[in-house]
């Protein structure tokens, strides 16, 4: 039987990785041609005036070996990471003297020293190698497309933002798509390098845990224990790294409280009041959308585990982690990069996968101006919100028809 162009692969790798590259390359030729004055650094946070600044705090943070107690630059509500973040970050802080920055009450300005940004750089390029590697080798087909792919994903809005802020989910982003493209794989070794891929994820954001579910899904439930103990590890040894040890958890637990008291959305999840923030401008928030986003995320998870592909099944995870992110929901969209990956590397569509397109581009698309990109983004959240459900539903209900016509 022939297959219509649109429910072939290339339809569909054009059709969402194309618009994705070439918009990133037009606002590099933008910003080239158009200069400071153009606005194409609009797209990032204050216009790069505050450049960095998720990785030279989190530097200052962790120079003393004392990342939980109140410091120089902000209080107890921004030293909310798990521990290996600042682990990692500590060696960076000794790259340069710190007690200049402590002076000035202010480790932002850490990017102008020379020593510091060297090292930064050599990291940085070892990380873009590596994910370089990862993409090209979990996207499908001929070296041409997966440079396309590469090239989408490292021009996409999310994935700029967080070069610009010095986000460690970067170093997230790799983990996870090891583990998701390679927790079932045949060799052994790398399958539970995968798991621990997993761990690493979690030890750097938390919320990307939540993945672990497809483990369970997959009824591999040796490995979800496997993946639970390493987890635990990586969450818990880089506490004996710091002063008190042990005794930073409680302490951990407050901080994660601040941070929740002071950035958290308690009217509904962060994501339901986002979309109502920007598309009913006069809706007085309460409890109900509060009771609304969490019943409306337990059929999207309910969803996941009816999804017979992982596209279906990752989309789904993700959504449900982006509702619960408390006020980094935009970098978390770029968690949505292996679900995309696994979409476009299907080798035949129904007609209904042309329906997921829009919101996975609007989402990802590079554009300068804050109030076009902030529709975009809302609205490419809002819509693959409701195709997840709707897809869940739809599974559901495909899935208990089937559990009848067996049982007759």
């Amino acid at each position: 039987m022939n297959k219509h162009f649109w429910q072939k692969k290339l339809f569909y790798e054009l059709i969402v990785l194309g618009p994705l590259a070439i918009m990133g390359l037009l606002w590099i030729i933008g910003a080239m041609c158009q200069g400071f004055r153009g606005g194409q650094f609009h797209l990032f946070y204050a216009e790069c005036n505050n450049f960095l600044a998720d990785f030279t705090n989190v530097a200052g943070y962790a120079y003393n070996r004392d990342p939980y107690h109140a410091g120089v630059s902000f209080g107890l509500e921004e030293r909310a990471y798990l521990p290996l973040t600042y682990f990692i970050a500590f060696f960076f802080s000794r790259i340069t003297d710190m007690e200049t920055y402590i002076e000035r009450n202010d480790f932002s300005g850490l990017y102008q020293d020379p020593k510091f940004m060297v090292m930064f750089l050599l990291a940085f390029a070892l990380l873009m190698i590596a994910l370089y590697e990862i993409l090209k080798k979990t996207k499908n087909g001929n070296f041409p497309m997966q440079l396309l792919a590469v090239v989408a994903v490292f021009l996409s809005a999310p994935f700029l933002y967080s070069v610009e802020r010095g986000n460690y989910i970067l170093l997230a982003l790799f983990c996870l798509f090891f583990f998701l493209f390679y927790y079932d794989h045949e060799n052994p070794v790398i399958s539970e390098i995968a798991l621990i891929m997993l761990a690493i994820t979690a030890g750097l954001k938390i919320t990307p845990a939540l993945f672990g579910l497809v483990l369970i899904r997959d009824k591999k439930f040796k490995e979800a224990i496997r993946a639970v103990i390493y987890g635990v590890l990586v969450a818990v040894l880089p506490f004996l790294f710091f002063k008190g040890g042990l005794g930073n958890i409680p302490q951990f637990f407050t901080n994660v409280g601040k941070n929740l008291e002071k950035y958290a959305v308690y009217e509904g999840t962060h994501f339901v009041s986002d979309v109502c923030s920007v598309f009913f401008k006069h809706l007085v928030y309460t409890k109900e959308l509060r009771i609304l986003g969490i019943g409306i995320g337990v059929l999207v998870l309910a969803g996941f585990f009816f999804a017979r592909k992982k596209w279906q099944q990752w989309l789904a995870l993700t959504i449900i982690l982006l509702m619960v992110a408390n006020h980094s929901e935009y970098y978390n969209i770029i968690l949505l990069w292996p679900a995309i990956f696994a979409f476009v590397n299907e080798e035949e569509h129904p007609w209904w996968d042309l329906l997921a397109i829009p919101g996975f581009v609007a989402v990802m698309l590079t554009v300068s101006t804050v109030v076009v990109r902030n529709y975009c983004y809302h609205l490419g959240l809002l819509y693959l919100f409701l195709f997840s459900l709707g897809l869940g539903i739809y599974e559901g209900i495909r899935f208990w028809k089937g559990r009848k016509i067996e049982k007759t």
